[in-house]
C-alpha cells in the first residue's frame, strides 16, 4: 500500500446545512496521505479516482475539504484535482495543553450526561494556568460537486472556480453564476464577501 484516503461525516454538527439540503449528501474528505517516493500526480490521480468510486456507487452529491494554514497548506492538490475553492473559515480558539492543541469542544465533552475525566482534567489546567487559549489561524475551504449524468440546472454546477492565492493572508469568496439560491448561501455571503468576478478573472468585491 503507497497511501490512503479517510472520508467521513463532516467534523461539526450541522456544518452539513452550509454545503448541501440533506445530510446524507455531503461527506469530508478528512486525510489523505501517500508515502514520499511516489510518482508526480499520485494524489491528484488518488483523488480522482475516489470521486469517481463515490460518484458511481454513492449518492453522495457533495464532497468538502480543508486545508489548514495552522500547518501551511493552501489545497495544491485540490486545485490540481478542480475542487472548488470557498474561501476561508474564521479564524478560532483552542486550547493548549503542554504541547498538545485541542479543540475547544473538548472541556465539553461529555458520557451518559457527564464530563469526562479527559474533560474534567482539561478544565482543571485551563483554571490552575497550565493550559491556556490560543489563537488559530483559518483554514481555506474546498467542494467538489458529484454531479451525475441527468442533473440540470444544479446549483453546484453554478459555481465559478476560483484558485486560492499562495499567500496566506489572502481570503476570496465565489458566488453563483445564476440569481438562483445558491445551496452554500450561508457560507458564500459574509460580510465583505467577494460578490462578483470580474471578466478578467479578478474578483470583485462588494
Amino acid at each position: 500500500m503507497i497511501g490512503a484516503a479517510l472520508f467521513g461525516a463532516l467534523g461539526m454538527a450541522n456544518n452539513w446545512k452550509k454545503f448541501a439540503e440533506k445530510e446524507d449528501d455531503v461527506i469530508e474528505l478528512h486525510r489523505l496521505c501517500c508515502i514520499d517516493n511516489t510518482l508526480k500526480n499520485t494524489e491528484s490521480f488518488f483523488i480522482s479516482r475516489c470521486l469517481r468510486w463515490l460518484r458511481q456507487n454513492t449518492n453522495i452529491r457533495m464532497v468538502v475539504s480543508y486545508a489548514d494554514e495552522n500547518h501551511n497548506h493552501k489545497g495544491i492538490i485540490y486545485q490540481a484535482s478542480n475542487f472548488i475553492y470557498l474561501g476561508t473559515t474564521t479564524p478560532s480558539k483552542m486550547i493548549l495543553n503542554g504541547e498538545k492543541l485541542y479543540h475547544d469542544k473538548a472541556i465539553r465533552a461529555k458520557y451518559n450526561g457527564k464530563l469526562k475525566p479527559f474533560a474534567k482534567k482539561l478544565r482543571i489546567s485551563l483554571e490552575n494556568g497550565t493550559a491556556k487559549y490560543v489563537e488559530t489561524k483559518f483554514k481555506h475551504c474546498y467542494v467538489y460537486p458529484l454531479l451525475k449524468s441527468g442533473d440540470v440546472n444544479s446549483n453546484e454546477a453554478a459555481m465559478i472556480r476560483v484558485k486560492p492565492p499562495r499567500g496566506a493572508e489572502a481570503s476570496i469568496t465565489v458566488t453563483p453564476l445564476s440569481r438562483k439560491r445558491a445551496m452554500f448561501s450561508p457560507l458564500l455571503y459574509p460580510a465583505g464577501s467577494v460578490r462578483s468576478v470580474r471578466s478578467n478573472g479578478q474578483p470583485q468585491t462588494a
